[in-house]
């Protein structure tokens, strides 16, 4: 409903609907730690919304009579230009889902959840969301023209994905849990997603958009399998991985694909979308977008490197038959080849998603 939404009050509702139907699912499990993650997530999430999200709202209704999504934007008929700055920013912290420092502590707090809920949460439902949301914004409120000319001989506003990024990387460094560095790589793509649609123009926009469908996959096989392993090891601890490779060779291999995807090496899904923000990049001759892009991929491969070492790092028992995937159940092999798939051949996809973006831009 978020997607059909035509106008800011209708989207705002259906937001927060969104934040207290999925705090059930990451409390599924319960206990104490757990319920103090899910209050983590729908303190940070609600109040947020609540204190900026929903007041930038009510201003644009109270000065613009409307709210309604127009296809260049309004809102620079009615507000002065350091207005809109403001109202801009509380639109970019309000939507907190997008995950953007300092308000993305709620997505590791959220990792309490099981695996295939949180690969709901990271993939498919909670974050996309936010910056869906954003976007919208950014195109049909703010307009992609005006943002430029707003920010054209200064773009500072690339600061605050660029300190997600930075920070996210270093998080997702200096962790051994499994569940910790799934969710900072998560805040890391969702930083190079705004970074690239905060250049204003319909290419880094649909860039993102393609970076965020090719996150989407690469991130549920990466929790899929990372479940899978999980459920026969029974460990979120990166050191304790060893000889899953030997154990769970099919398994490990998704993991292994979807990790080269979230990188960016060719030619899985990672890489087109990254290639289309280099190009968007390019064209603006915004070099300091391109520089963390590349340095974002390179600690990307650094704690990404850490789990399919493990993965693969033999013991010195390795025996065939201590091979233990038969005992997963085939569904979860048979989700786990679909996202495979759907990494491997995104090329193929995102010609779809770019038919879209033009047919709905």
């Amino acid at each position: 409903m978020v997607a059909l939404s035509s106008n800011l009050f209708t989207m705002f509702i259906f937001y927060e609907i969104l934040t207290l139907s999925t705090a059930p699912l990451i409390g599924h499990s319960g206990g104490d730690k757990v319920m103090a993650g899910v209050y983590k997530y729908l303190k940070i999430l609600m109040i947020s919304g609540i204190l900026l999200f929903l007041p930038a709202l009510i201003i644009i209704y109270a000065k613009a009579g409307h709210g309604d999504f127009t296809s260049q934007g309004f809102i620079e008929h009615y507000f002065s230009r350091s207005q809109i700055i403001i109202l801009l920013l509380m639109f970019i912290f309000g939507i907190s889902k997008a995950a953007l420092y300092p308000l993305h502590q709620w997505l590791p707090a959220a990792m309490v959840a099981h695996y295939p809920v949180s690969a709901l949460l990271h993939a498919v439902v909670v974050v996309k969301t936010g910056l869906f949301c954003i976007y919208k914004i950014l195109i049909y409120i703010f307009g992609l023209k005006y943002l430029q000319s707003i920010f054209a001989e200064f773009n500072w506003v690339l600061f605050f994905p660029i300190i997600t990024i930075f920070y996210s990387s270093f998080k997702a460094l200096t962790s051994d849990n499994i569940k910790k560095i799934l969710a900072y790589s998560t805040i890391n793509q969702l930083g190079i997603a705004l970074l690239s649609s905060f250049m204003f123009t319909s290419k880094s926009i649909g860039a993102a958009i393609l970076h965020l469908s090719s996150h989407s996959f690469t991130k549920i096989c990466l929790f899929y399998g990372m479940g899978s392993i999980y459920s026969l090891k029974k460990t979120n601890q990166v050191s304790d991985l060893i000889n899953a490779g030997r154990e769970m060779p099919k398994t490990s291999l998704m993991v292994l694909i979807a990790s080269l995807s979230l990188i960016g090496i060719p030619p899985f899904g990672g890489f087109i979308s990254k290639f289309y923000i280099m190009l968007a990049a390019a064209e603006q001759n915004q070099i300091l977008v391109m520089g963390v892009l590349a340095l974002s991929t390179l600690f990307s491969a650094l704690y990404l490197a850490k789990l399919v070492i493990f993965i693969y790092k033999p013991t010195i028992a390795n025996s065939s038959k201590m091979v233990l995937e038969h005992k997963l159940p085939n569904s979860m092999m048979v989700s786990l080849i679909i996202c495979s798939c759907c990494i491997i051949l995104f090329y193929f996809i995102q010609l779809f998603i770019k038919k879209f973006f033009i047919f709905i831009t």
